[in-house]
């Protein structure tokens, strides 16, 4: 539905919670880097994207073409006198330090308030909606910490790129932070 560039990744993040299919120009996940439960700091979650700017561009095109919408938080002059972004853009109103105002303001603007509580979810990682349900087991197996094993019976798998999730108290935290700011 919608792209942005990786100053709008925060953002593109929170859609994605809500089920919007939100794209970051550039973003790829790293090929061989293992899905870990453990900190992005090992190489796990965040820790597997990057921005290959080399592909901006041509996902910018791409975009355009699927007629997706760009959305930015603001060009130069001399940006919109080159015509930097392809196909049609929006230029986010709210300010670039306030994530949770774009937030509202694109859920607002595609009438899109309802998706908060519906419980949807893309992948933060990847962006994909293939999701298959873990049990306990296999969740060990993937390296889920004992503590978690003993409070979450269910967990949720990217079938895409193997990132394991659930819901927990920093999930339900995010999930309350989304639900504030509509």
């Amino acid at each position: 539905m919608i792209v942005g560039d990786l100053a709008l990744a925060p953002l593109a993040r929170k859609l994605r919670m809500a089920g919007v299919d939100a794209l970051i120009a550039g973003e790829a996940v790293r090929a061989g880097v293992a899905a870990t439960v453990r900190s992005s700091r090992k190489g796990g979650g965040l820790g597997r994207v990057k921005i290959e700017s080399e592909r901006i561009k041509p996902m910018l095109q791409r975009a355009a073409v699927e007629g997706r919408l760009i959305v930015h938080g603001g060009l130069s002059k001399k940006q919109r006198a080159h015509g930097a972004l392809p196909g049609v853009a929006y230029e986010l109103m709210s300010p670039s330090t306030n994530v949770a105002a774009q937030f509202a303001e694109i859920l607002e603007l595609f009438n899109l308030t309802h998706l908060v509580d519906s419980g949807g979810s893309r992948c933060g990682i990847c962006n994909a909606d293939t999701w298959r349900v873990v049990d306990a087991d296999e969740a060990e197996a993937l390296g889920v910490p004992p503590g978690v094993l003993r409070e979450t019976p269910e967990y949720y798998l990217c079938e895409t790129c193997k990132q394991l999730f659930w819901a927990g108290p920093k999930y339900e935290g995010a999930m309350q932070e989304l639900r504030d700011a509509v």
